[in-house]
C-alpha cells in the first residue's frame, strides 16, 4: 500500500492523541496509524465553512483547542510566500508537518482563507496539490 491512495473509512484517536485510520483495499479492512508518512487529501479535510464568523461548530474550530479563538475569516484573494520553517495543519486531523518537511519553504502560494483568532494573530489555508494546509503567518509575507 505504500504510495497509494486510499479512502479512510472512519478516524480514531487514541487517549494518548495518537490518529489511527480505518481504510479500505478491496474487500479487506485495515487499521494504520496516522504518523508522518500518512499523508491525507480531499476535501473533508479543509475548512469549508462560508461565514465570515468562525462558528463553535466549525472543525477549524478545534483545530488549536489551546490558542486564543478563532474569530474570523476573510476570503479575500492574496498569495503569500513561505519564508520560513513552521507548524503545518490540517483540519480533522492536526499536525501533519512542518513547512520544511513538506518541502514549502520558499514558495509562493495562493491563500484560500485568512483566518484570524482573538489574540489578532493570523493563519491561512492554502492548496498545494490536493491537500488543504493550515499554517500561521509568522514566517510569510504576502507576495500579491
Amino acid at each position: 500500500m505504500t504510495k497509494t491512495k486510499q479512502p479512510i473509512v472512519t478516524g480514531y484517536m487514541s487517549a494518548g492523541s495518537q490518529r489511527y485510520y480505518q481504510i479500505k483495499v478491496g474487500s479487506q479492512y485495515y487499521i494504520i496509524g496516522g504518523g508522518s508518512r500518512v499523508i491525507i487529501t480531499g476535501d473533508a479535510y479543509r475548512d469549508n465553512g462560508t461565514t465570515t464568523d468562525v462558528l463553535s461548530t466549525d472543525l477549524i474550530s478545534q483545530l488549536f483547542p489551546n490558542a486564543p479563538k478563532l474569530l474570523t475569516r476573510d476570503f479575500s484573494s492574496k498569495v503569500i510566500e513561505i519564508t520560513g520553517n513552521e507548524n503545518v495543519y490540517q483540519v480533522g486531523v492536526g499536525y501533519v508537518g512542518t513547512t520544511d518537511s513538506l518541502n514549502l519553504i520558499g514558495t509562493k502560494q495562493q491563500v484560500l482563507t485568512t483566518i484570524t483568532n482573538a489574540g489578532g494573530g493570523h493563519a491561512y489555508q492554502i492548496h498545494v496539490g490536493d491537500r488543504y494546509f493550515i499554517i500561521w503567518s509568522d514566517f510569510t509575507k504576502v507576495a500579491s
